[in-house]
């Protein structure tokens, strides 16, 4: 962040520089970034594990109180590895964030590409944030819970979907409807399991 932000203020009061040395700033700002966008990957995490959970499986409270409403990285606390869920609405891309422009929302911290992308989001969260919450949409919607990739995602009737792998975007936009309404009915599931994970767990505290 240091050299990034040092980069940055040098490059901008660079304009009465001569070319070579304009080039040389460029070079350095170019490959801050880089770095930057590589801290950001390695604190992400692997959110994408290997991992399917049978929705039905939270039955049991002590496996419902593992799983958050959000996907994300157990530790950082990183939802969508990075990536700015704002990208995907104004730019039509997917498009890495910023840790200098963060927010929480729901437990999950969010990076974004800009303040302005952090502002739009503060005012209305819940258009952003994918749907699912995060997990993969196609997965949900056979019963079982997987988390997705920011890079295969599909934005249909104003929500951003993610999914696990570009197979399993290619089979959620060939019948997004269905598998929408299959979606919403495991994790209506899930949500059920939760808040009952969350009320015995609430008795047990008492």
């Amino acid at each position: 962040m240091l050299r990034l932000s040092f980069a940055a203020a040098v490059l901008a009061s660079a304009i009465a520089m001569p070319a070579a040395a304009q080039t040389q700033l460029e070079l350095e700002y170019a490959k801050a970034q880089q770095e930057l966008q590589a801290a950001i990957r390695q604190a992400a995490g692997s959110t994408r594990a290997a991992l399917v959970l049978p929705i039905s499986a939270l039955e049991n409270p002590f496996l419902a109180e593992s799983v958050a409403p959000i996907a994300k990285d157990p530790e950082s606390h990183l939802a969508m590895e990075g990536y700015d869920p704002v990208g995907y609405f104004s730019q039509g891309e997917a498009i890495l964030g910023d840790p200098a422009y963060r927010a929480e929302y729901d437990g999950a911290v969010f990076f974004f590409a800009s303040a302005e992308h952090r502002d739009m989001f503060a005012a209305a969260p819940e258009k952003y944030v994918p749907a699912f919450g995060g997990y993969c949409t196609e997965t949900i919607a056979m019963g079982a819970l997987t988390p997705a990739s920011p890079l295969h995602w599909t934005v249909h009737g104003d929500r951003l979907y993610l999914t696990r792998s570009e197979a399993a975007n290619e089979a959620f936009r060939e019948h997004r409807g269905r598998s929408i309404e299959a979606a919403n009915e495991h994790w209506a599931l899930a949500d059920a399991f939760r808040s009952n994970a969350n009320f015995k767990a609430t008795r047990r505290g008492g």
